[in-house]
């Protein structure tokens, strides 16, 4: 058993977090919607001293297409076309929620 310091720990898992988080922007493509597509939408909030209104809101756009592997990892400002660059609008299969 290898005993490790708790802030060792904590620096292994932050390195591991921007290791996958560079990996996946490395290794996005444009989704095509064909096939099966999985997207989610993560919303993170902060509050300043954690009471009060948020005061930062950062919304996460994420999405894999299982056929080819495809992935995508957007950070979306708002929901404007212009933001969600990663998905093809040539084809008529989009989002229903954004109204492109």
């Amino acid at each position: 058993m290898i005993f490790t310091s708790p802030r060792r720990l904590v620096d292994w898992c932050q390195f591991f977090h921007e290791q996958v988080l560079n990996h996946v922007e490395l290794m996005q493509n444009k989704i095509c919607w064909i096939g099966k597509v999985e997207v989610d939408e993560s919303t993170f909030c902060k509050k300043k001293y954690n009471i009060g209104e948020n005061v930062e809101v950062w919304r996460i756009f994420e999405g894999v297409e299982h056929d080819s592997e495809n992935v995508f990892l957007v950070a979306i400002h708002d929901h404007t076309p212009r933001h969600i660059n990663w998905v093809d609008q040539k084809l008529d299969k989009t989002p229903d929620y954004y109204n492109f």
